[in-house]
C-alpha cells in the first residue's frame, strides 16, 4: 500500500521539479520582459506558481520521508504500536477512553487520534491488555488500564470473525465466513482510503490556496471554445485524478492552465492533443466548500 503511494508521490515530485527547474523559470523571464513588474499579472502568477510548486515540492519530500519510516516488520501484532486502537480505563478520570495511535502529522486529539510521540502515545507503546500505562506530563501523572486492543496488522490482515468462522466448517455454504471475508475486504479498501486522504490533507496548506481564483479543490465551469461545449471540472491532487469523472489534477495541461483564473479569463491549454481556449464561466473554490455557499453568508 505505501509503496503505491511512494511511486505516485514521487511520479508528481518530478513532474514539479521539472516545471520549477524548466518551466517557470523561461515563464518568469518571459513576463518581467513585459515592463513594470508592480502591475504585471503574469509576472505575478508565474512566481506565485513558483512559490505553490516550491512548497508542494517541500510537503510532497516530507510525506515521502514519513512513508518511508513505516516498515510493518516493526509494528508488533500483540502489542500496542502505531495504527493501534486503544482502549483503556483512566484509574485518574475514573472514565473509559479509546485513542488510535497516529503519526504527528495525523494527530488530532478531539477526534482521540494521538501522536506516538506524545505522553499518552509514548506510554502506551508496547503494551498488552491487562498493563497499565503511567503517563507523566506537564498537566500530571495518569495511570490507564489496557482494556482492549486492534492492531494495524487486525484491520488489514482481517476481523477475528473470519478467522473463527473458517473454523465452523464447509467454507462453501458458511455464511458467517463470507460475510466476515466480504468485511475484511471493506476494511483493507477504507484503510487504502482513509491512509490516502490523510495523505493528501497532510499537504495542503490553505493559505496558499486562492479565495476568488481557481486553485486546488476548485469546481470549474468552462466553455471550450476548441469544441464549442461546456465542461465542468473539479482541480484535485495527482493522487485523487479521474478524468473521466471530471477531476483533473493540477500539474496536467488543462489544470495548469487554469490556476489562478478568474471567472471571465480565457485559459489556453497546449498539450499533445493540440490547442484549446477555455473561457471561465463560474467557480467555486475549496474554501466556498468549507466555508458554505455565498448566499448562506449574505
Amino acid at each position: 500500500m505505501t509503496d503505491a503511494i511512494k511511486r505516485k508521490l514521487q511520479e508528481e515530485i518530478n513532474a514539479l521539479e521539472h516545471e520549477l527547474i524548466h518551466e517557470l523559470p523561461k515563464e518568469i523571464k518571459k513576463a518581467a520582459a513585459l515592463g513594470d513588474l508592480s502591475e504585471n499579472a503574469e509576472y505575478h502568477m508565474a512566481k506565485q506558481r513558483q512559490e505553490f510548486v516550491k512548497a508542494r515540492v517541500r510537503q510532497l519530500g516530507k510525506r515521502l520521508a514519513d512513508l518511508s519510516m513505516v516498515n510493518m516488520n516493526n509494528i508488533p501484532r500483540d502489542k500496542v504500536g502505531l495504527g493501534s486502537t486503544v482502549k483503556v480505563y483512566d484509574n485518574t478520570k475514573g472514565e473509559e477512553v479509546e485513542y488510535k495511535l497516529v503519526t504527528s502529522e495525523e494527530s488530532d486529539v478531539a477526534a482521540g487520534k494521538i501522536s506516538t510521540t506524545s505522553p499518552i502515545g509514548r506510554a502506551l507503546l508496547n503494551k498488552k491488555v491487562g498493563d497499565e500505562a503511567v503517563v507523566v506530563s506537564p498537566n500530571g501523572k495518569r495511570e490507564l488500564e489496557i482494556l482492549s486492543l486492534s492492531t494495524i496488522h487486525d484491520e488489514i490482515d482481517g476481523p477475528k470473525e473470519a478467522q473463527k468462522a473458517a473454523a465452523l466448517g464447509d467454507l462453501s455454504e458458511n455464511a458467517e465466513y463470507h460475510m466476515a471475508k466480504q468485511r475484511q475486504e471493506f476494511v483493507k479498501a477504507r484503510v487504502r482510503q482513509l491512509g490516502k486522504r490523510l495523505a493528501d490533507l497532510s499537504m495542503v496548506n490553505m493559505n496558499n490556496i486562492p479565495r476568488d481564483k481557481v486553485g486546488l479543490g476548485s469546481t470549474v465551469k468552462v466553455y471550450d471554445n476548441t469544441k464549442g461545449e461546456e465542461v465542468e471540472y473539479k482541480l484535485v491532487t495527482s493522487e485523487e485524478s479521474d478524468v473521466a469523472a471530471g477531476k483533473i489534477s493540477t500539474t496536467s495541461p488543462i489544470g495548469r492552465a487554469l490556476l489562478n483564473k478568474k471567472v471571465g479569463d480565457e485559459a489556453v491549454v497546449v498539450s499533445p492533443n493540440g490547442k484549446r481556449e477555455l473561457e471561465i464561466l463560474s467557480l467555486s473554490t475549496i474554501h466556498d466548500e468549507i466555508d458554505g455557499p455565498k448566499e448562506a453568508q449574505a
